[in-house]
């Protein structure tokens, strides 16, 4: 007979609410959120956006680390290139392996702009104790969001912005969604 767990889950809010997101929260932003902003997704720009300008204006104080950074540069000249250059996104390494002159072809600007908006800090959480690491990783989330979930225990920060449903499970954060 299966029994129910006792220990609490997380909790799922949905970022179109922003009025639940209580002014003030510290909150990490994993990268999807910044990714759909800057490629204008059809289905979160806006939203995104919004949790943004909250951001922006102090009614949420925001929260990344170097790897949000990587992610979302990474997404955002594959999205690029992929379109610029009529490729598949599973052609993508093969294509700049053969045209890494594509890459410097980017115009990063809007990245170097969103994480450059007021209130969006970014950590450098200290690893000199892998342990920490092997913590996270037995939450079993893969590495950059083990990183994440680290780089929030450091902070004591129990709010993500993300599209992660990975996140879902972990126990005693919440999960905002776009």
């Amino acid at each position: 007979m299966l029994r129910k767990s006792s220990k609490p889950r997380s909790t799922v809010k949905g970022l179109t609410n922003f009025l639940k997101i209580p002014r003030g929260s510290l909150v990490f932003i994993d990268s999807s959120i910044f990714t759909y902003f800057l490629l204008r997704d059809s289905v979160y720009f806006n939203t995104t956006g919004q949790f943004l300008k909250k951001v922006e204006s102090g009614d949420i104080i925001g929260f990344i680390n170097n790897i949000v950074i990587s992610e979302v540069l990474f997404n955002y000249v594959k999205a690029q290139i992929c379109r610029d250059y009529h490729i598949k996104p599973q052609g993508f390494i093969q294509f700049v392996k053969r045209k890494p002159e594509s890459i410097g072809d980017v115009d990063i600007s809007e990245v170097e702009d969103i994480f450059s908006i007021n209130n969006l800090n970014l950590i450098e959480t200290p690893l000199n104790d892998f342990s920490l690491l092997r913590k996270a990783h037995k939450k079993l989330l893969l590495s950059n969001d083990a990183f994440h979930l680290l780089t929030m225990e450091y902070l004591n920060i129990d709010n993500i912005a993300t599209n992660d449903g990975d996140f879902e499970r972990i126990e005693g954060i919440t999960v905002w969604k776009p």
